[in-house]
């Protein structure tokens, strides 16, 4: 199952354990999963965080079999396609402030029909397969 399945199902059946990680040491998740955690938000927005790091610390949780959130730097359409085709399985938007900027994130962050998200196999958003 992946993890973003397991978001729905457990919500369903308890409160989710999540906590932000914004070193870049992809041991830190691994410990965050031993200590029982369901999930992380990796915290792009404060500090210096790439993309390339962000989708190490979002495969690291994903083999530690949690759920990983991005909080991507800004709502940029290219910052949320980044953080989703790294294989978030979520977006915590930062400094979302308008009913205009919440509809275009959705938008983007869905593929057709629904939205206007682009479609890649060879990406974690894919599992890299061609099939979205």
């Amino acid at each position: 199952m992946r993890p973003a399945t397991a978001i729905s199902k457990h919500l369903s059946e308890r409160p989710l354990l999540t906590t932000f990680v914004a070193m870049h040491d992809p041991t830190v998740v691994g410990l965050i999963a031993a200590a029982g955690f369901d999930g992380v938000v990796i915290d792009q927005e404060h500090g210096t965080m790439p993309i390339s790091v962000a989708r190490t610390l979002i495969l690291a949780a994903h083999a530690a079999g949690m759920y990983a959130l991005v909080r991507p730097p800004d709502i940029r359409r290219g910052s949320l396609q980044d953080a989703l085709e790294a294989g978030a399985d979520g977006l915590l938007a930062p400094m979302l402030e308008t009913p205009e900027q919440a509809r275009a994130l959705v938008d983007w962050s869905h593929y057709p029909p629904e939205g206007s998200r682009g479609f890649h196999p060879l990406t974690g958003a894919s599992s890299y397969s061609a099939l979205p």
